[in-house]
């Protein structure tokens, strides 16, 4: 069975892996640190310098760094469909399936939730995709639009829509986002419903695929389960993105702004989630539990 996630904290790797939660060192040494509740399936993670937090789409735990215990989020205020979480200000945010709702954990304590501490994306009805934080704001992935919020510090719920910033894309895949540089791509759906690449600077949207990929993404197959990371080579910073349905990977240059295909096995390229860890790229396989160095 291929990763569910993984993620850097330090001089530590964390990887999902079935029902396991993994430390792992630089000598690849394996130490399991907990066990979820759910076999399968893309996890979302991240840390608050404090925490871990993975969310699985039905349940939530938290890993204390310092005790090194892993626990289920038992509060009986957090969501029943936590999907994507994200840190931003203090707080965990959390979106859940079917909902255009985000919530947010305790400051600095992802176990202690409020039911009264969510807010709901604005600018359009369709259900959150994903929440993902970007040079101080938290972005908002819909099915069809995406907005930008701020910590504003009020009283009640401290984050607000920025006005004036939405985007008319939604995202078309929920693991093709990826940081890279300064800028955030992702797989993309316009308005009119056509898929594209999207390269996002500050909070202007750019599309950067060609008319020749698109015409790929846009052949009638459903792409909602790409998969894409980010990494650098020799002062090159790459994105690369694969599509499982149809079998193909591509990468994007984003200093030539040049698109190439990588493949393995004459199929897509084995590297599915990727992570930057001491000075290496780490990329999980697709089809099994290894993962691997990446040779660049």
């Amino acid at each position: 069975d291929p990763i569910r996630a993984i993620y850097e904290v330090g001089d530590k790797l964390y990887v999902v892996h079935r029902t396991g939660f993994y430390e792992v060192d630089n000598a690849g040494t394996l130490t399991q640190k907990g066990t979820l509740l759910t076999l399968e399936g893309r996890c979302s993670i991240i840390d608050n310098g404090v925490q871990i937090m993975i969310v699985d789409g039905q349940y939530g735990y938290i890993y204390t760094l310092a005790t090194e215990t892993f626990a289920q989020i038992s509060d009986g205020d957090f969501s029943s469909s936590p999907r994507t979480v994200t840190f931003n200000g203090g707080y965990f945010i959390i979106t859940e399936d079917n909902s255009g709702k985000i919530w947010i954990s305790s400051s600095y304590d992802g176990t202690a939730w409020d039911a009264l501490d969510f807010a709901t994306a604005e600018s359009s009805p369709d259900n959150l995709v994903r929440v993902e934080e970007y040079i101080g704001h938290i972005i908002l992935f819909g099915e069809d639009t995406t907005e930008f919020w701020v910590n504003t510090g009020e009283l009640g719920f401290p984050y607000s829509r920025q006005y004036g910033t939405n985007m008319e894309y939604g995202l078309a895949a929920r693991w093709s986002v990826t940081k890279l540089d300064s800028s955030i791509m992702f797989l993309g759906r316009s308005r009119l419903g056509e898929v594209k690449v999207v390269k996002l600077t500050g909070t202007s949207a750019v599309p950067v695929s060609t008319r020749s990929l698109e015409n790929i993404f846009n052949s009638g197959v459903s792409l909602s389960n790409a998969t894409a990371f980010s990494y650098m080579v020799d002062g090159h910073s790459m994105y690369q993105i694969s599509f499982p349905v149809i079998n193909r990977t591509f990468v994007y240059d984003n200093l030539t702004e040049v698109w190439h295909e990588l493949t393995s096995d004459y199929g897509r390229h084995r590297g599915e989630i990727g992570e930057q860890f001491i000075n290496s790229q780490i990329v999980s396989d697709y089809d099994n539990g290894k993962i691997y160095k990446l040779n660049k």
